[in-house]
């Protein structure tokens, strides 16, 4: 949505505080194996065991500008068009790659014991991990540019300065080194009875 109303000269126009383009190229791979057994003991006793292993990687690449018009002065603006002087352009790129793997195994069964009486159990196993090597995120920054946009349609027309162009006029402002691990185990337990009353012609 666009943002507050500006007035320049006497014209009342809609800006955004900031515009943000992206471009990603992004390689994804999946991989998912599952293996399930079941038994019947006998009449009475019914046995399971479910396995599941999942497996994602991701390689990213992204490049980012942020069009920051909310720290500049607007100058100029219509229906459909506006010019702001002073403000800041933002360029970043992130690299990284991001891994995650998902075991998990479940082990139970359901038996009838009597007329009445239904019994389901379950034990269950998983683990999990995430991992993030080598993640880099730079932001370089660039202030005093003209910039501003034709069009307030979904994708606007953006419009800078050549100075906005020109790798000179921006300094290093952020580096971001990562190197991520998440784990995560868990066991589990489940019981359930469930018992069949008939009073009177009522089951419950």
């Amino acid at each position: 949505a666009w943002g507050d109303q500006e007035t320049v000269d006497g014209a009342e126009f809609y800006g955004m505080d900031e515009i943000e383009q992206r471009d990603y190229l992004v390689n994804r791979e999946r991989l998912g194996l599952a293996l399930n057994f079941d038994w019947r003991l006998n009449d009475n006793t019914e046995l399971y065991l479910r396995n599941l292993y999942s497996e994602f990687a991701d390689d990213e690449i992204r490049l980012r500008n942020t069009w920051k018009f909310e720290d500049g002065d607007a100058v100029a603006g219509t229906e459909t068009s506006a010019t702001w002087e002073g403000a800041e352009f933002e360029r970043d790129l992130r690299d990284r790659f991001e891994e995650q793997t998902i075991w998990s195994s479940v082990l139970g069964g359901r038996s009838f014991v009597g007329n009445r009486w239904t019994l389901e159990y379950k034990a269950g196993y998983s683990k999990s991990d995430e991992s993030e090597p080598n993640a880099n995120n730079y932001v370089f920054v660039g202030e005093d540019f003209t910039i501003g946009y034709d069009g307030i349609g979904q994708v606007p027309n953006l419009a800078g300065s050549e100075a906005v162009f020109d790798p000179d006029n921006f300094e290093i402002d952020e580096v971001t080194l990562e190197d991520n691990l998440t784990e995560d185990e868990a066991i589990t337990f489940q019981f359930d009875a469930q018992y069949e009353i008939n009073s009177a012609s009522y089951p419950g």
